[in-house]
């Protein structure tokens, strides 16, 4: 294939057969014997020894790592590893799982400076003067197709030149078309299918007033307020967020929620003094004197800003303060039996 031959012998003359200036010993102690990466292939080689499949992975950019099968001699060049694919790493009996970066660099010889791109291998040239190595295509690269899912690569399919995979269309698209890829020569893929995005939100699939709008493969809906969820069926309950103010006790329902207000106070949220809190007549006329009392006046657990009374409206010196509510205006009861306006 590329450096050695050495597949009859057994793995631990190997040291004993490579050059001295590289250690092995890091490649083989990572080695991962009875496991494989499965449908991540680049390319598949015969007959060639375990050494020489991970060196043909060395000059390979795009490879990361390799499967091996002792028995048939059998060479995998795999474009991801099993982190990057966890889910495609597997128990796999007689075969054997080793990642390109367990190995040193000089076991690619003259090609572990090469300037090869992420699509092509480096090839050693042994009867040139001027140069040791060139660059030939390896593969197509990873298809990007709109709307195609690689999900249903089978076993045996490769990216390689002369290799091909199956694929289909992905959930919300329509296909047209053959799902099988072919890689040429040139390095491009050779395909016949066609991936038509469906619009989803003909069907209607968003809830409770939502807008739907349609995405390439899927869609979204926008909530109206009160609901969440992909399809707006969850109803938010408002009541976490303590909505209702003075004391108001909040119930939520579908889609909002209600406040039924303490004493005193009304509006949706509870934020609005009533009206009949002695505002421009004396205390003792009102329903806050005669039912409530002063102490339901608006006060500084509301964090409502102090106002003073009408200078008209005090008796002596003193000063009487009173209090609002947002734009409503509730009057604390003068200590006189008194109340006034705002200024």
């Amino acid at each position: 294939m590329l450096l050695f031959r050495i597949c009859r012998y057994p793995w631990f003359l190997i040291s004993f057969l490579v050059p001295c200036f590289c250690s092995l010993k890091l490649g083989f102690s990572k080695l991962q014997r009875g496991h494989r990466l499965d449908r991540k292939l680049i390319q598949s080689f015969t007959e060639v020894s375990f050494l020489d499949c991970v060196t043909e992975c060395m000059v390979t950019p795009r490879c990361k790592s390799v499967n091996y099968f002792k028995g048939a001699n059998y060479c995998e060049l795999n474009y991801e590893n099993k982190t990057t694919a966890e889910t495609m790493y597997m128990d796999s009996a007689g075969w054997v799982y080793s990642e390109k970066e367990h190995w040193p660099k000089e076991l690619a010889g003259a090609c572990s400076n090469s300037t090869c791109e992420i699509n092509q291998t480096c090839k050693h040239k042994r009867y040139s003067e001027d140069k040791f190595f060139e660059c030939v295509l390896s593969d197509c690269g990873i298809p990007d197709i709109k709307g195609i899912d690689l999900g249903s690569i089978k076993r045996e399919d490769a990216i390689g030149i002369h290799r091909g995979i199956h694929a289909s269309c992905a959930d919300g698209y329509s296909q047209y078309g053959s799902g099988r890829l072919n890689c040429q020569s040139n390095g491009e893929w050779k395909y016949d299918i066609v991936c038509t995005d469906v619009d989803e939100c003909q069907k209607n699939p968003c809830l409770n007033g939502a807008t739907c709008t349609n995405t390439p493969g899927s869609f979204t809906c926008t909530c109206d307020a009160g609901w969440t969820g992909i399809v707006c069926d969850e109803d938010i309950d408002e009541c976490l967020s303590n909505p209702c103010q003075n004391g108001g006790t909040c119930s939520n329902n579908n889609g909002s929620y209600t406040c039924m207000c303490a004493h005193g106070w009304t509006g949706t949220i509870c934020n609005q003094a009533v009206s009949n809190l002695a505002l421009h007549k004396p205390a003792s006329q009102s329903s806050t004197h005669a039912l409530y009392s002063a102490n339901l006046a608006v006060d500084d657990e509301h964090n409502i800003k102090p106002y003073y009374l009408k200078e008209s409206y005090r008796q002596s010196s003193e000063v009487t303060t009173f209090y609002r509510s947002d734009h409503n205006i509730a009057c604390l009861v003068y200590s006189k039996g008194y109340t006034s306006n705002v200024f």
